[in-house]
């Protein structure tokens, strides 16, 4: 992926929103047309709802462990979210060689590098292999 690609959060609970629109390929405006206002703002997408929207765009898609994730593969990654002290989550995307944080570049917010972005990971969402 490539800088003008990037897709960067808008609100509070957007950040899959954004790593769907960087991994499916599309805009941010595209993903979150199919999303509530509640999970844009409070709650966020759970795995449910990130794989409803990915089949949509007809893409197939698993939850895996951090232990299964390939590294060499675009993912969606869970972290911790470094901007709150709730325990609550945050997504980064993964494109097989670097992280792009949708937090970057928002002032105030810290954003995940590629280390510990794979050392934090909780899980990732792949695409389905072989599917």
């Amino acid at each position: 992926m490539n800088e003008d690609r990037f897709v960067q959060q808008r609100m509070p609970a957007d950040c899959v929103v954004a790593c769907l629109a960087m991994f499916l390929g599309q805009t941010y405006e595209d993903i979150a047309r199919h999303c509530t206002g509640a999970e844009l703002v409070m709650y966020g997408l759970p795995w449910s709802r990130e794989r409803h929207i990915c089949e949509l765009f007809k893409v197939g898609v698993e939850c895996v462990d951090r232990t299964l994730i390939n590294w060499r593969r675009a993912a969606i990654l869970t972290v911790p979210s470094l901007n709150d002290g709730k325990g609550q989550t945050h997504a980064v995307y993964w494109d097989g060689r670097r992280v792009w944080d949708p937090q970057k570049g928002r002032p105030g917010k810290a954003s995940y590098s590629n280390q510990r972005a794979r050392e934090f990971c909780v899980v990732g969402i792949r695409r389905t292999i072989g599917k």
